[in-house]
């Protein structure tokens, strides 16, 4: 298991994740309406992907909701 900080909080990830991507969808988020942060980087959405994710690493996800 991987131990990771998201928004603030700790939890534990198998270590088959290796991608923001496979985070993203571990975490069943919709990537579609957020932004990632990680270790202080904005991530760009092309990147997901691309971005490895390692033990440690601090992540903040904003979503973005609609509404009135």
């Amino acid at each position: 298991m991987m131990q990771l900080t998201i928004n603030g909080s700790t939890i534990h990830v198998p270590k088959t994740i290796y991608s923001v991507l496979e985070l993203i969808q571990h975490l069943k988020i919709n990537s579609q309406f957020i932004i990632v942060e990680q270790n202080y980087r904005i991530l760009k959405k092309e990147d997901y992907a691309q971005a490895i994710v390692t033990n440690g690493d601090q992540f903040e996800f904003v979503q973005f909701v609609g509404g009135g």
